[in-house]
């Protein structure tokens, strides 16, 4: 290498080795890195990014460390919940494919359900065309304590918090209660019988729902025998616990 030329066979053989190390080294340590980039979650390092940004905020402005404690506590979840919004990512794709991929997920959502994971793929497709698609920005109440439940609703992406009333059964003074994240579903219990919501449930972060009404269930109900034999189960089981 450099100004030192070969000059005999003996140091050119040696010097081609070297080349051919140089070379395979090479070769290899741009493979791991190329192997890092392409075989790591995208979703985790835009979430190690964001998450370094928050410490960094927090640090900066001297943020007491049982405050900052608290904020990473909710911080992952809501994250996760954004990043993996992939609404826009299905926009892109023909309305065909778009159907196609939100029947698969309406009925993976309605599989989860222990009232309907056993269900026939039949019975599981009928109720999945009867979801309807809604969407709710932050900070908004989707169900409030105290309101007649005419529906359910499956969460298909984002994080909503359920709050029930306090001790004095203030609906205007709720209480923290639980997070529920992407493959949820709340509010079951109004397809079964008549009774009055026991919890608010309100959207943390921008939510995409899926939305089942008595009166849709009440269709499919008619037309399906699997159905009736698991909602006269349920709703008797219901009844013994209460």
């Amino acid at each position: 290498y450099g100004d030192a030329i070969p000059s005999d066979s003996g140091t050119r053989m040696f010097s081609c080795i070297i080349q051919i190390l140089g070379l395979l080294f090479a070769m290899f340590v741009g493979g791991r890195a190329g192997a890092f980039f392409i075989t790591t979650d995208p979703f985790k390092l835009m979430t190690l990014q964001r998450r370094r940004r928050l410490e960094s905020l927090l640090e900066r402005n001297h943020i007491p460390w049982a405050l900052q404690r608290e904020a990473f506590t909710v911080y992952p979840v809501i994250l996760e919940a954004s990043l993996r919004d992939y609404q826009g990512v299905l926009a892109e794709l023909p309305d065909f494919i778009q159907e196609k991929i939100g029947l698969h997920m309406k009925c993976n959502l309605l599989r989860r359900v222990p009232m309907y994971s056993h269900l026939s793929d039949e019975t599981v497709k009928m109720l999945s065309w009867e979801l309807e698609d809604v969407y709710y920005a932050p900070r908004v109440k989707i169900i409030h304590a105290g309101d007649i439940g005419k529906e359910m609703y499956f969460l298909s992406n984002g994080v909503v918090e359920v709050l029930v009333p306090s001790e004095d059964n203030d609906t205007e003074d709720e209480i923290w209660a639980a997070n529920l994240t992407e493959g949820s579903w709340f509010g079951e219990i109004a397809l079964l019988h008549e009774t009055v919501r026991v919890a608010s449930v309100r959207s943390l972060t921008s939510c995409v729902l899926y939305r089942l009404t008595k009166e849709r269930f009440t269709d499919v109900l008619s037309n399906s025998a699997d159905l009736r034999k698991v909602f006269e189960a349920e709703t008797e089981r219901r009844y013994v616990d209460i």
